[in-house]
């Protein structure tokens, strides 16, 4: 018993290593009290974890009561779930029920987790290419104070800022009238094993499901595959990166947007184990069980076809371990030249297992949607959320920039749909890449985000991208005098962090913005004599983003500040704005 639960206490650790875990190895119900009302002082306002591993106990009653023991551990006592959930657990909490009879729970929290813009019972449907779910559009209640005149929204819902509608979430192995399998080649706790061990679980139950391609491999084999979970470089790695890329973009696909980012995006925790748990519903279903959840999820996820992309990586992982059947010359996916081959036998075992093509297939899938999809007919691109994924592979990050920029030109729905994934963490810190080539091509995806979410000031200027924005002005690579796309683009997101941004305004300044601008009006009017300038004049920016003063001795070294300069002057733009009253204003940074 104990080191059963050792091990449930190391791998929950894994999932997530921030939380705080405590067992309670057959508790007394006192016992069990005062371990969750401590953990939930301790969590205050977190979603707490409460896992029920019911096995050898009786199966929860009808009326929604689990069993404990007594003080003498003699006989069973029933637990109500209405007093576990209220006065020990509290809420907002996450419940994992591995027993038989487990869906019998989950009509108890049915009342509080309903979801309270559609009841207990109801699925949301995928959204259309119009973005309105099948059977109607059903919009979440609305904050009275938010009732202004909205702007003219676009046909895709704009991605959730922050949404989780459920304060209880529950987990449960079967449904009300059934038992757990009890195979003497799976574990008995499968469910618990599928949603802290998905790989190697995934794993040996592929192995003896599939007894054409792994006929005479042990299933015990696949606990020795080679590499660590974290470790994209190994094959347990690698496998563990391509199912999360599955399982999330079978979430994405079968999920509304509003209940993907709930469940997939909010808590790392929860997006764990929902993701490990979409395999579960595969390998219970598969063995006679059939799990429930609540919130509900979409029937049919687990027939969805990427399971069959799995299904690939998988075999192809484990042949390779194990020498099952690989053609004696193959190609080396990722290589330039398709029609070079080397022999197996000479590669070493670690690289030839981490070598999988799977995310230069979903990528080519991606660039075919791009060729021949409409998204207003067609609808999203189901192969969206593996850009995602494919953003963290160095060889392959290019290439998937290059793509999210074309998307991106399809217009305000594509931009929408990609911050929806997820995706926007990931670009904040690419910003911070040295490469050029990758900076070129995220110059110009951060002006269409920007044209779509001007609230992203905030971001791109805690990211320094400012200082790499005015770094193409200066672009010694490109004559003066001539525009350059990336060069466009970066002076329209420096005025996009500037425009009623007075932070961004700031930052702008010390880094001398107002010195580049006029080198590059000079660049590009040489022979128009300029105004004067409130600034310093001779006041010079060079490429490393250092000042001089040009060998004026007789100017000032401290450039002045737009502050200094207040007094009577004013700016008009055709109307736009008379006068600028702040101290950092835009008016000095159109008149310049």
């Amino acid at each position: 018993l104990e080191a059963v639960g050792t091990a449930l206490h190391g791998q929950y650790t894994y999932l997530s290593s921030r939380a705080m875990y405590k067992t309670c190895l057959d508790p007394t119900v006192d016992e069990l009290r005062k371990t969750c009302q401590s953990l939930r002082r301790r969590a205050r306002g977190e979603r707490l974890l409460f896992h029920y591993n019911g096995h050898g106990v009786p199966r929860p009653t009808a009326n929604g009561e689990i069993w404990l023991f007594n003080q003498n551990y003699t006989q069973y006592i029933p637990l109500s779930l209405a007093d576990l959930r209220a006065s020990m657990v509290g809420s907002p909490a996450i419940f994992v029920l591995d027993c038989s009879g487990a869906g019998r729970c989950v009509a108890n929290f049915a009342d509080r987790t309903a979801n309270p813009a559609q009841g207990p019972d109801a699925v949301s449907p995928r959204p259309n290419a119009e973005g309105v779910p099948e059977g109607g559009l059903q919009e979440p209640p609305q904050d009275p104070a938010a009732s202004a005149p909205a702007a003219p929204s676009s046909s895709f819902a704009e991605p959730p800022v922050s949404w989780s509608p459920w304060s209880e979430i529950v987990l449960a192995a079967c449904g009300a009238n059934e038992l757990l399998p009890m195979e003497e080649k799976y574990p008995a706790d499968l469910f618990t094993a599928c949603l802290t061990t998905p790989i190697k679980t995934g794993l040996r139950w592929f192995v003896l499901s599939n007894l054409l391609s792994m006929k005479g491999v042990d299933p015990a084999a696949v606990e020795h595959l080679p590499g660590r979970l974290n470790d994209r470089k190994t094959a347990l790695g690698e496998l563990n990166w391509i199912f999360t890329s599955v399982t999330d973009t079978i979430a994405w696909n079968s999920l509304p947007q509003r209940d993907f980012h709930g469940l997939f995006r909010q808590d790392l925790l929860v997006a764990s184990l929902f993701r490990n748990f979409l395999l579960a519903d595969r390998l219970m279903r598969s063995l006679g069980c059939t799990p429930e959840t609540q919130p509900r999820l979409p029937p049919g996820i687990h027939l969805h076809p990427l399971w069959q992309s799995w299904d690939l990586a998988a075999e192809s992982s484990l042949s390779n371990f194990l020498g099952l059947r690989i053609p004696p010359r193959m190609p080396l996916p990722g290589l330039d030249d398709p029609g070079l081959a080397c022999q197996v036998d000479q590669i070493p075992q670690q690289q030839a297992a981490s070598a999988s093509p799977f995310f230069a297939e979903q990528l080519l899938a991606f660039e075919v949607w791009l060729e021949v999809g409409d998204l207003l007919k067609d609808g999203p691109p189901p192969h969206l959320p593996m850009v995602l994924q494919v953003l963290l592979s160095q060889a392959h990050r290019l290439r998937s920039l290059e793509l999210l920029r074309r998307f991106f030109d399809l217009g305000r729905p594509a931009v929408h749909l990609a911050l929806g994934v997820g995706i926007f963490p990931y670009l904040v810190k690419l910003l911070q890449s040295p490469a050029p080539d990758l900076r070129s091509v995220l110059v110009l995806i951060w002006a269409q985000i920007l044209t779509v979410d001007a609230s992203v000031q905030q971001d791109l200027v805690n990211a320094n991208a400012h200082s790499n924005f005015m770094g193409y002005l200066v672009d010694p690579s490109t004559p003066a005098g001539k525009a350059s796309p990336q060069k466009v683009k970066a002076a329209y997101l420096i005025a996009g962090m500037c425009e009623g941004y007075p932070a961004g305004q700031v930052k702008c300044f010390e880094h001398g913005l107002h010195t580049i601008l006029l080198a590059t009006l000079r660049a590009y009017y040489p022979n128009q004599q300029p105004a004067p300038s409130p600034f310093n004049s001779g006041e010079e920016y060079h490429s490393d983003g250092s000042t001089s003063d040009g060998g004026n001795s007789g100017s000032s070294s401290r450039a002045s500040s737009p502050a200094d300069y207040r007094g009577d002057r004013s700016f008009s733009a055709s109307g736009d704005r008379s006068r600028d009253p702040s101290p950092h204003g835009l008016g000095w940074g159109a008149r310049a």
